[in-house]
This record gives C-alpha cells, sequence and structure tokens, in this order.
C-alpha cells in the first residue's frame, strides 16, 4: 500500500476459459486518512460493475490492499481477448485516455450499429453498463492528472491480445 497522499494505481486479474489472465489497471484518487473508508467503498463498487460485464473468474485485485483468490477455470468461454476498451476524458484537461477490461461477455452489452462501426456498445443500456460508467467516473483517474474528475466518452468491444 502507498502512504496515505499518494495516487493510488488499482489493478484487477481474471482467469479465462483458456487458463490465462487478463488486466486491467488505472489510477484512482488521491488516497487520504481521511477518504480511506469512501475510497474503498468506491473501488468495491467498481470491483462488482466491473466483474458485471465479464465471463472469467476474478483472480486477483489491487487497490488499497491485494487479494488473490482461488478459483476454477472458467468453461463459461471466457477470452482475456475479447475486451471493453473504456475510452475516458480528464474532465479539467480535456486529455483522453483509455483501459480495457478483459474477458468481457458479449451478451452483456447492447451495440449501437452504424455505417462505419458494428463494435460500439450502447451507453445507455443494459443497466450494467450504465452502473459500470457510473462507478468509473466516481472511481477511475486520468494517469497523468489524477486530482481531476474524468467522464467516460465511450466503449467499445475490442480484441486484443495483450
Amino acid at each position: 500500500m502507498l502512504p496515505s497522499g499518494s495516487y493510488q494505481p488499482w489493478e484487477i486479474a481474471w482467469l479465462d476459459a483458456g487458463n490465462e489472465i487478463g488486466r486491467a489497471q488505472g489510477y484512482a484518487t488521491e488516497l487520504t486518512a481521511a477518504n480511506f473508508d469512501a475510497q474503498a467503498a468506491l473501488w468495491a463498487t467498481f470491483l462488482g460493475a466491473a466483474d458485471a460485464l465479464t465471463l472469467g473468474a476474478r483472480s486477483k485485485d489491487r487497490f488499497n490492499d491485494e487479494t488473490t483468490y482461488t478459483v476454477a477455470q472458467p468453461t463459461n468461454g471466457a477470452a482475456r481477448e475479447l475486451k471493453l476498451l473504456v475510452q475516458c476524458m480528464n474532465t479539467v484537461s480535456g486529455r483522453k485516455f483509455n483501459f480495457t477490461i478483459p474477458t468481457l461477455n458479449p451478451a452483456a452489452v447492447e451495440y449501437i450499429i452504424n455505417v462505419n462501426a458494428k463494435d460500439v456498445v450502447d451507453p445507455s443500456s443494459p443497466v450494467e453498463v450504465v452502473d459500470f460508467i457510473d462507478a468509473t467516473e466516481a472511481f477511475v483517474r486520468d494517469p497523468n492528472q489524477p486530482a481531476s474528475a474524468i467522464s467516460v466518452i465511450g466503449l467499445k468491444v475490442v480484441g486484443r491480445s495483450n
């Protein structure tokens, strides 16, 4: 754990059906003695919201502490390569950044179908996506300017090997 007053990194790892690990990582707001309980609650909400969109078995999470879980290899088709690309923007500077959530459950999202792309996720439905956006905006921060709030400006389904 970093000392109070530090910007806190976070990481979540999920085991997929191929016995591979996919990771999501980023930064949270300044962690202080005064906001520790509130940040731990935001972390728990963010974890639950991310888990609701995945097929993988969470094998590790790290924020204010590191927890490793003994999990069985999923048999539901979870693939670390199928990810939700979360596109974010710093609300103060306008700087854009992103992170990915691996082992996405493709049935957990609805798509906006347009002429140019068939991978854009509807941010307004279902409720699990709305909850994830709310949890992300409350918890996640820009890695270069972690004091500023962020907005989720887009979600896409992507396939990546890393």
